[in-house]
């Protein structure tokens, strides 16, 4: 059974279709892309299975359960979760600290809790125990104190990397992951993405535009054009698909 089936979604504004007949299949574990032209309704597929717009037509399924419609917060506990392409930490907390606020499993949070520390103080150990393992991960360790409004664009993408896995997700969805990023650390963070999906068995739904960088990492792609699919396989043949090259390329 696919980790996420998507089947005949559609989505239109003020009559006009966005997204027409949307079906996909994606397995776990594996790095998938969604490539297009602007406006082609990329980001719009995707905010429609993270439940920030309603489909009008079709269902979604994720991990055996039916997220059609539901609330971001619903299908964030089902384990989907999404960035965006200008990251957005609590800027007047540090680094540990905004990993440690994205976890859903501290009982310390509780008001029931929080004044009796016998209560969370175990979790709260191995929930940093954790934090401190994933900022390694993710080349932050360095800077775990400083605030995150004082890291770079690159550092602040891979701390929201970090805070999306402290969430326990099963799936991540990124929105232009290394826009704006200089290419060193472009590469840098598809490889940890990488390493993420193959080491964690977690599967992420990419848009990127950078091809030359993101398809040396990934291991299949969606073309999308008019709110349609209009190809699908991996890298090299994406990129002798003639519906792909009139549609995205230009030529």
């Amino acid at each position: 059974m696919a980790l996420l089936s998507v089947k005949n979604v559609g989505k239109h504004f003020d009559g006009n279709y966005v997204l027409t007949s949307i079906d996909l299949e994606l397995e776990g574990g594996e790095v998938y892309q969604l490539i297009g032209p602007n406006g082609s309704g990329k980001t719009t597929l995707v905010n429609v299975i993270a439940g920030v717009l309603k489909p009008d037509t079709g269902t979604v399924h994720f991990d055996g359960h039916d997220i059609t419609g539901k609330e971001p917060h619903e299908i964030y506990k089902y384990g989907l979760v999404r960035s965006f392409q200008i990251p957005q930490p609590f800027v007047n907390l540090n680094v540990n600290e905004n990993l440690m606020t994205a976890t859903t499993e501290n009982p310390g949070d509780l008001y029931r809790n929080a004044p009796i520390r016998r209560r969370w103080l175990d979790d709260e150990k191995k929930l940093q125990k954790k934090a401190d393992e994933l900022l390694e991960m993710v080349n932050l360790a360095g800077v775990v104190d400083n605030l995150s409004s004082n890291l770079s664009g690159g550092q602040m993408k891979l701390l929201e990397l970090g805070r999306i896995m402290m969430s326990g997700a099963k799936m991540i969805f990124m929105d232009e992951p290394i826009a704006g990023v200089n290419p060193t650390l472009a590469h840098e963070i598809f490889k940890k993405i990488n390493h993420i999906c193959r080491e964690h068995k977690i599967t992420f739904l990419i848009i990127e535009h950078r091809l030359d960088i993101s398809f040396q990492y990934v291991d299949r792609v969606y073309a999308t054009d008019q709110g349609k699919i209009i190809a699908e396989g991996t890298p090299d043949e994406i990129l002798k698909n003639k519906a792909v090259i009139e549609s995205y390329l230009g030529v």
